[in-house]
């Protein structure tokens, strides 16, 4: 039981639009650091077709699930900040920000956007995956520290490596 390349390519480029869809949709509408319940909610409907298994926002605006793999006992993290600037976006885009003084300009919507396909992957090729895989959307980056409170929460507990 071997995933293909061409297995893989083929459904990566599948979703590319649905991923691209979802970064200007997180772009549109930006939040700040412990204030991304919109952005919580629109990255969660779409996982939430994948089954995962949740954990209990410990934060209000952080999410967290887990796609198990074969061996549980193994947990890799892959994480991704969801919070924007307080700045004013001038870019003219068609998916600009609608929130005043407030944008992306940091990239958090790609890199939220990216996290979200890497989960639909995980999912669709869960079969291969070797052990499970904690997703960790992470608020409040740019202006406070909450990601050190998620660590105080737990969120890294049982982790055997983590990637960001």
């Amino acid at each position: 039981m071997t995933l293909t390349r061409e297995e893989l390519t083929t459904y990566i480029l599948e979703i590319i639009p649905e991923i691209t869809a979802l970064r200007h949709e997180l772009h549109r509408y930006p939040e700040l650091a412990g204030s991304e319940h919109r952005t919580r909610a629109m990255i969660k409907e779409r996982c939430d077709a994948l089954a995962p298994i949740y954990w209990q926002a410990k934060l209000g605006t952080d999410l967290v699930f887990e796609i198990p793999g074969r061996d549980p006992g193994r947990v890799t993290g892959l994480r991704a900040d969801i919070d924007a600037l307080p700045l004013s976006e001038e870019t003219g885009l068609e998916y600009a920000s609608r929130n005043e003084g407030i944008m992306h300009a940091c990239g958090h919507d790609g890199h939220a956007s990216l996290l979200c396909g890497a989960a639909m992957i995980a999912d669709r090729f869960r079969k291969y995956l070797p052990h499970t895989i904690r997703f960790i959307f992470q608020p409040g980056e740019e202006e406070v520290c909450m990601g050190a409170q998620l660590v105080e929460e737990g969120v890294c507990d049982g982790l055997s490596d983590v990637y960001s």
